[in-house]
C-alpha cells in the first residue's frame, strides 16, 4: 500500500521525526488536507492510528472472550473487526438445520458471467451443487432474506454473545418498518457481492457458518462516494410495504474483477495445514500481491486505501457505519448476515433516517437518557411523514429509479417456493 511504501522509502529518518510525519502520510493516504497544529493532539493521534492500520493492511482479529463491551466499541470506532468465539452457541449444525427445515424451498440466485449477470431459479439443493461448479469467470451467489422467516421460523440466526452486544433496537420499530433481521447468503468459488455501503448506517454483522470468505473495505472518507461514482439504493424492497426509511450506497466498480492464473483454486486452499491455508487466503485478499485485482478503471486513490480481511468459519465480521465493502468467495461458503441498532450507532442511524426522509430535525435532539423504546418513539414523532415509494422528499427524491432491492449485497432478494432438496449437496465445512 502507498502508506507502507512511503515509510519504507524513508529508512534514515530519526525516530523522533516519525510522530510528526505519520499524520501527514495518513492524511495524504486518506485524501485529506493536514495543517500542523501542535494543540490538535486528538486529531494527530487519530490520524496516526489510521496510518498505522493502513500500513499493516489488515482488519484486527480479536478473541471475543478477552473483550468487554467498552473494548469492542473502541475497536469499532476505528474500523471493521473480525471476532472469534463471539457466538452465543456453536453454529456447526446451523447449515444442516437450515437445509432440513427449508429443504423444499425454491430460490432465485445470481449467475455472473464475466461482467454480465442474470437471475435464475433452482431448488436450494440444486443451487448448492452449483456452488461446486462455480468459478471466477462463471460464479453463483444466493442472497435470500426471507428464507428463514418463511421456511424455517423455528431456526434463529446464529446469535451473538449478549455480554458484548445490547438488544437490537430495530425490534422496537413497528414491524412494517423493521429491516429484515437476517439474510442467508451462499456463494460458490469466485462469487462476489457488489461494492456497497449499508443502508441505515447501522453496524452490520456477518457470521460465516461454513467455508471462508475474503473482504475488502474502504473507510468512509468524504471523497469516497465520488471516487466510486456511487448511487443510492433505497431499501424499499425489505418488507417495508412501500415506505422508505433508508438507502444504502452502491458502486459499479468491482474490487475483485481480475484473477491471476496462479491464484489458488478452492481445492488448493484445503492443504491440511491451517497456517499455510491462511497465508494463501491472506495473499489473495491483499491487493498488493496481484492475485486478485480491481478493475482497471478503479481510481488508484481508492486502490491504495483498500483494507483486506479473511473470514473463517465461525468468525463474525462487524462493519461500522458507512464503511464500504465487497466480499469474495474463494470456496463454497454459507453465511448469515444481519445488523443491529444500539446506543453506539443510534446517532448515525437516527440521522440517516431523518436525512433520507427529508426531515430537517437533528438526531441529537433526542435525549440519550431516554429508554431505547422512548428514543425510537421520539424518532418516529420527528418524522412528519414516511414517504411512500413515488412520494419521496430529501435525498430519496434523487435516488436512481429501478435500483431497489437488497441493498446490503446489491442483489435482488431471493424469492422462495416449494421444491425438493438433496441434502448431501451442501457446501462442505472448511477444516
Amino acid at each position: 500500500m502507498a502508506a507502507s511504501l512511503q515509510l519504507d522509502a524513508l529508512p534514515n529518518l530519526p525516530n523522533l521525526e516519525l510522530p510528526r510525519l505519520l499524520p501527514r502520510l495518513a492524511a495524504r493516504w486518506l485524501g485529506l488536507s493536514f495543517r500542523p497544529n501542535p494543540t490538535n493532539l486528538g486529531m494527530r493521534a487519530f490520524l496516526l492510528l489510521l496510518c498505522t492500520r493502513a500500513a499493516l493492511c489488515a482488519v484486527p482479529r480479536l478473541d471475543a472472550r478477552a473483550l468487554d463491551r467498552a473494548a469492542l466499541l473502541a475497536h469499532l470506532r476505528t474500523g471493521p473487526v473480525v471476532l472469534t468465539h463471539a457466538l452465543a452457541d456453536s453454529a456447526e449444525s446451523w447449515a444442516d438445520n437450515l437445509l432440513s427445515a427449508a429443504g423444499e424451498a425454491r430460490v432465485e440466485y445470481q449467475m455472473r458471467k464475466g461482467k454480465r449477470s442474470e437471475v435464475r431459479e433452482a431448488r436450494l439443493g440444486e443451487f448448492c451443487e452449483l456452488t461446486y461448479e462455480s468459478s471466477h469467470s462463471e460464479s453463483v451467489l444466493l442472497f435470500a432474506e426471507s428464507l428463514l422467516q418463511d421456511y424455517a421460523p423455528q431456526l434463529e440466526p446464529p446469535a451473538l454473545r449478549s455480554d458484548l452486544f445490547e438488544p437490537d433496537w430495530f425490534k422496537l420499530f413497528p414491524p412494517e418498518l423493521r429491516p429484515s433481521p437476517s439474510c442467508v447468503i451462499i456463494g460458490g468459488e469466485g462469487a462476489r457481492s457488489t461494492l456497497h455501503a449499508d443502508p441505515f448506517e447501522w453496524v452490520g454483522t456477518n457470521v460465516c457458518v461454513e467455508g471462508r470468505k475474503l473482504w475488502r473495505f474502504l473507510p468512509p472518507a468524504p471523497d469516497v462516494k465520488d471516487l466510486l461514482c456511487s448511487y443510492r439504493l433505497p431499501s424499499v424492497a425489505w418488507g417495508s410495504k412501500g415506505k422508505s426509511l433508508s438507502a444504502g450506497w452502491q458502486s459499479d466498480f468491482d474490487l475483485w474483477a481480475r484473477r491471476r492464473g496462479d491464484a489458488p483454486r478452492a481445492r488448493a486452499l484445503n492443504t491440511g495445514d491451517p497456517d499455510a491455508s491462511s497465508e494463501l487466503l491472506a495473499s489473495m485478499a491483499d491487493v498488493s500481491t496481484g492475485l486478485l485485482q480491481p478493475g482497471t478503471s478503479l481510481p488508484a486513490d481508492a486502490v491504495r486505501r483498500l483494507v483486506p480481511c479473511v473470514q473463517h468459519a465461525g468468525d463474525v465480521v462487524l462493519i461500522p457505519p458507512g464503511w464500504w465493502h465487497q466480499t469474495y468467495y474463494p470456496e463454497p461458503s454459507i453465511c448469515s448476515a444481519g445488523q443491529y441498532l444500539d446506543a453506539h450507532c443510534r446517532q448515525s442511524v437516527f440521522q440517516h433516517i431523518l436525512d433520507w426522509t427529508g426531515n430537517d430535525s437533528r438526531a441529537d435532539a433526542i435525549d440519550e437518557k431516554l429508554t431505547p423504546q422512548e428514543q425510537v418513539d421520539a424518532l418516529l414523532l420527528l418524522l412528519a411523514r414516511i414517504p411512500a415509494s413515488g412520494e419521496r422528499t430529501g435525498p430519496a427524491a434523487q435516488a436512481q429509479p429501478g435500483r431497489g432491492g437488497a441493498a446490503r449485497a446489491g442483489l435482488k432478494p431471493g424469492r422462495v417456493g416449494a421444491g425438493a432438496l438433496r441434502r448431501d449437496a451442501r457446501p462442505r465445512r472448511a477444516r
